[in-house]
């Protein structure tokens, strides 16, 4: 919503042609979409990589605990060392 409020009140927007600030904007949202995929993926191999970690180290219940409780999830990241 930030982009399409922005034409109402800045002046470079006012006398942007309209087809550009489209252009803009789509190109905007497809660079959120991609941020976005891009972050879930770095997430998903956290959890992946401490999960390994765990598993090796026997320790299956500890990670089922942590799966529920996020600040017990960080502590474990930083255990093991995964960012």
């Amino acid at each position: 919503h930030f982009m399409e409020n922005l034409s109402l009140t800045c002046p470079i927007y006012m006398l942007t042609p309209q087809w550009l600030l489209e252009e803009r904007r789509e190109g905007f949202k497809e660079g959120f979409k991609e941020e976005y995929k891009k972050g879930l993926e770095e997430g998903e191999n956290r959890v992946v990589a401490l999960f390994k970690r765990m598993k090796s180290d026997g320790r299956l219940q500890d990670f089922s605990d942590a799966l529920d409780d996020k600040t017990l999830r960080e502590k474990l990241y930083k255990e093991y060392g995964i960012e």
